[in-house]
C-alpha cells in the first residue's frame, strides 16, 4: 500500500491491500507567523532507497551518490546514520535549501546551494501514531542574514555527518518557491508521515523511530562489572572482554559478554597484578595484557586463551616500565609505543611471542608521548594525539615501526588525550577524551589527514578514559570517566540491520501464526513462529535469500528493492502463516496479516518476499 501521499511504500508481494487515502507527508514553511508554502512531500529520491537497503542488508554493489558525486558505499557509517538532529549553522546536513527550479528526479544528489544564509539547529520530533498513521516533524529555522533578497526554488533533507561535507547524501528533494528579504527568517517543517491499515498492517511506529531517531544506541546504562577507566577491552572468541582498569581500587577481574547487556565474570582475580592503563591485543589466538600502572610502572606480560587462566609470558620485558603506552598487532608482531616510564617516552617495541622484544625505534621518530592512541590502517599503523609536553593532535604513521611519517601536525579535532581510537567501514576514529574538558565528540578520516567531525555532542556524557571496540558490525563504548567513573554500555551500527547469515530466527522477515489487528505500536510478532524442525516450528532460511532478494534498482521514477526469505517445513504436519514482518536489530519494522494465510504443506517449502518503493 502507499504509506500517506509520500513516495514511500513496503508491502508483502503477492497480496492485496485496502486502498488508503491520508493527508500523507508534508512540507511547511512559515515566515512571521503565516504559513507561506504548504505541500505534499513526494520526494524520497533513489539515495534514499539505497540507504534503506545499506541498514537493513549490508554490503552490496550499490551504491549511492554524495553531494560532490562521487560513489558511495550504501553500507558505510556515517551515510547509513539516518539522522537529521543539531547540526546548527551547517548548511550542508539536515534540512537544507537552494535556488534550482528544475524538476525532481530519482537521481537527484545535491542542491544548488544559496551562500550568506544562517541555518539554525536541526530538531527533530518524536514519533507518534495518530489514528492509523505514524509521523515525526523534522524542523530547522533559516535566516537570510546576506544583505539583499534571497529566492529559494527547492528544499531537501541530508544525512550523513554533523558538518561541512560533501560526502553527505541528499535523501529527499521538493520544489517551491519562497523568498526571504534581508533579515528576514522561516521555518521549514518536513512532517514525514507512514500509514497502516488495521486489518493488513504496514510501517510500524518503530520505523520512524529507528531510520530517524536512533544514533547511538545504550546497551546497559549500568553494567555489572564495577564502574571504572583505565581498563582495556579486546573482541575474542566472538566476545567482547574488559580487562582490569581502576574501580574502587585497582582492578584485575576479567568479564565479558556477547551482546554488551550481559557480563559474565571470568575471573574476580586474575593472577598478573590490579593495574589500569595497560594494554591489551588479541595475537597468536590469545589476549595478552602488557604493562600498565600498578601503583608502580610494570613491564610484564601475561596471556591467556580463556579470560580465566592467566600465564606470565615476561615478569620484566626489555622495554621500561611503563603506562598509558598504546599496542596494536602488525605484520604478524605485537607492538607497544611510546608511554609513560617516568617521562614521556618515543621508543617502539615488537616481539612474536611476548617473550622476546626488539627495539625497533628510538631516535625521536614521532614526538616523545603518553595517553595517545594507535591503530593499524591502509597497512600502516598510526599514532594519533596524546600528551606530549601538552595535549597535541597531531598524527603519525609507519608500514615498518622505524621510519614514521607526520600525516598531520594540527588534525581538525582539538588536541587531547585519553581518547579512543578504532578502525570500522574503511576509517580511523577519534571518540571523546580530555582537551581540557571531557568530549563527546567522535571524527573520523579516511587518509589521517583530513578529519570530518560526524558529532559535536554525541548521545553519551562527555568522558575520557573510555574503551572502544568493534564488534558484530557494530562500534562499542565502554566505560570512562566523566565527573565519576561508568559503567556504561553504547553500540551504533546498521540501525534497521534485518538481516541474519545462519538460519535463525532473531532478525530479517520472520512469520508467526495470528492474524490478530495490526496496532501501529506493535513491537513483535504476535505469536512468531521458531526456527527448528519439531512439531510447530518452522526452518528459517538465510535472509536475505540472495536468489530471490533484489538490490535497489531505478526504473524511470521508480526505484524499488525486494527482501525475501525461505521458510521450509519439516515439522510433521503443515504450518499455516497468519503474520509477517522484518526484525531488525532496533525492534520489528512492519507487519503484515495476509489476505489468504500462507499454507506450507510438511515437507514443502515457500519464499516470502516484501517489497519497499520509492517514487518521485
Amino acid at each position: 500500500m502507499r504509506d500517506g501521499s509520500h513516495n514511500l511504500e513496503c508491502r508483502l508481494e503477492g497480496f492485496e491491500y485496502k486502498p488508503v487515502s491520508k493527508s500523507g507527508s508534508r512540507l511547511k514553511i512559515e515566515k512571521n507567523g503565516k504559513v507561506i508554502h504548504d505541500g505534499a512531500f513526494r520526494s524520497f529520491t533513489s539515495n534514499f532507497m539505497k540507504l534503506l537497503y545499506g541498514n537493513m542488508i549490508g554490503s552490496g554493489t550499490v551504491t549511492v551518490t554524495d553531494l560532490n558525486g562521487d560513489a558511495s558505499a550504501i553500507d558505510d557509517y556515517p551515510n547509513v546514520k539516518m539522522n537529521f538532529a543539531d547540526g546548527s549553522t551547517i548548511q550542508k546536513f539536515g534540512i537544507g535549501v537552494g535556488s534550482s527550479a528544475t524538476a525532481v528526479a530519482s537521481d537527484d544528489n545535491d542542491l544548488t546551494w544559496v551562500s550568506a544564509l544562517t541555518y539554525g539547529a536541526v530538531v527533530v520530533g518524536a514519533p507518534a501514531v495518530d489514528g492509523t498513521t505514524v509521523k515525526v516533524d523534522i524542523t530547522r529555522e533559516i535566516s537570510n542574514t546576506s544583505g539583499s533578497t534571497k529566492a529559494l526554488y527547492e528544499s531537501g533533507l541530508i544525512i550523513g555527518s554533523e558538518d561541512e561535507s560533501d560526502e553527505n547524501i541528499l535523501i529527499a528533494r521538493d520544489t517551491l518557491a519562497v523568498t526571504l528579504l534581508n533579515n528576514e527568517k522561516a521555518t521549514w517543517t518536513y512532517s514525514i508521515v507512514v500509514d497502516f491499515d488495521s486489518t493488513t498492517g504496514g510501517f510500524v511506529k518503530n520505523f520512524l523511530d529507528s531510520f530517524i531517531i536512533a544514533n547511538w544506541i545504550q546497551a546497559t546504562a549500568s553494567a555489572n562489572w564495577d564502574t571504572r577507566y583505565g581498563h582495556t577491552s579486546v573482541v575474542f572468541d566472538d566476545k567482547m572482554w574488559i580487562i582490569g582498569g581502576y574501580a574502587a581500587n585497582y582492578a584485575n577481574d576479567v568479564w565479558y559478554s556477547t551482546d554488551g547487556e550481559t557480563w559474565t565474570q571470568a575471573t574476580a582475580t586474575a593472577p598478573f597484578t590490579a593495574r589500569q592503563a595497560h594494554t591489551s591485543v588479541v595475537f597468536d589466538n590469545k589476549m595478552w595484557v602488557i604493562g600498565g600502572d600498578t601503583g608502580s610502572a610494570s613491564n610484564d606480560v601475561y596471556y591467556s586463551t580463556d579470560g580465566a587462566t592467566w600465564t606470565l609470558c615476561a615478569k620484566t620485558a626489555p622495554f621500561t616500565a611503563r603506562s598509558a603506552h598504546t599496542s596494536v598487532v602488525f605484520d604478524d608482531k605485537m607492538w607497544i609505543i611510546g608511554g609513560d616510564d617516568g617521562s614521556v617516552d618515543n621508543d617502539v617495541w615488537y616481539s612474536t611471542d611476548g617473550a622476546t622484544w626488539t627495539l625497533c625505534a628510538k631516535t625521536d621518530p614521532f614526538t616523545s608521548r603518553s595517553d595517545h592512541t594507535s591503530v593499524v590502517f591502509d597497512s600502516k599503523m598510526w599514532i594519533i594525539g596524546g600528551f606530549t609536553s601538552a595535549v597535541s593532535n597531531d598524527v603519525y604513521y609507519s608500514t615498518d615501526g622505524e621510519t614514521w611519517t607526520l600525516c598531520a601536525k594540527t588534525a581538525s579535532f582539538s588536541a587531547r588525550r585519553y581518547h579512543a581510537s578504532i578502525v570500522s567501514s574503511d576509517k580511523m576514529w577519534v571518540m571523546s577524551g580530555y582537551d581540557g574538558s571531557t568530549r563527546n565528540d567522535i571524527y573520523y578520516s579516511t587518509d589521517g589527514a583530513t578529519w570530518i567531525q560526524v558529532d559535536a555532542s554525541t548521545d553519551w556524557t562527555a568522558r575520557s578514559y573510555l574503551e572502544s571496540v568493534v564488534f558484530n558490525d557494530k562500534m562499542w563504548i565502554m566505560g570512562g570517566y566523566d565527573t565519576g567513573q561508568l559503567n556504561d554500555v553504547w553500540e551504533y551500527g546498521q540501525q534497521l540491520k534485518s538481516t541474519e547469515e545462519i538460519s535463525v530466527d532473531t532478525y530479517g522477515i520472520i512469520v508467526g501464526t495470528s492474524d490478530g489487528a495490526f496496532s501501529g505500536t506493535g513491537t513483535a510478532l504476535t505469536a512468531k513462529i521458531s526456527h527448528g524442525t519439531g512439531a510447530g516450528e518452522i526452518k528459517y532460511g538465510v535472509c536475505p535469500n540472495t536468489g530471490v532478494s533484489s538490490e535497489p534498482a531505478t526504473v524511470g521514477s521508480t526505484t524499488s528493492m525486494k527482501i525475501a526469505r525461505s521458510f521450509e517445513n519439516i515439522s510433521g504436519s503443515s504450518i499455516t502463516i497468519k503474520e509477517v514482518g522484518i526484525q531488525s536489530v532496533n525492534g520489528l519494522l512492519c507487519r503484515f496479516v495476509p489476505t489468504t494465510p500462507i499454507v506450507i504443506a510438511n515437507g514443502a517449502s515457500e519464499v516470502v518476499s516484501i517489497v519497499f518503493e520509492s517514487e518521485v
